[in-house]
């Protein structure tokens, strides 16, 4: 199997990855943004590892269930309510959480 024809793929765009310079974070704004979608003040880790996903750096987690992972990699949606998320859990009650989570964003965004 090749794929498609060339003039299918040409119509095909390449999304876009933005990477962040860290000093072009305003995390005060991220917070307050937060709080006014979510009604949830991030800890100060959940603004660090945001930031680090916004800057494109691999990043690990070593949180317990229910204490803001989700959030961490929600944050950046704020940013550009035409930006995108995937996550994948091996729960399924955590996804199911997560799609209620995700739910709320979407509706948070869209008011």
């Amino acid at each position: 199997m090749s794929g498609p024809p060339a003039r299918e793929q040409a119509r095909v765009r390449k999304p876009t990855i933005r990477q962040f310079k860290e000093f072009e974070l305003d995390l005060p704004y991220l917070s307050r943004l937060s709080e006014e979608k979510f009604s949830k003040k991030p800890f100060g880790w959940q603004l660090e590892a945001a930031s680090a996903v916004l800057q494109g750096k691999d990043l690990i987690l070593d949180v317990g269930t229910g204490n803001g992972k989700t959030l961490v990699f929600n944050l950046p949606l704020l940013l550009d309510p035409k930006d995108i998320n995937i996550m994948v859990s091996p729960l399924s009650a955590l996804m199911i959480d997560q799609v209620y989570l995700m739910d709320s964003v979407f509706h948070a965004l869209s008011n």
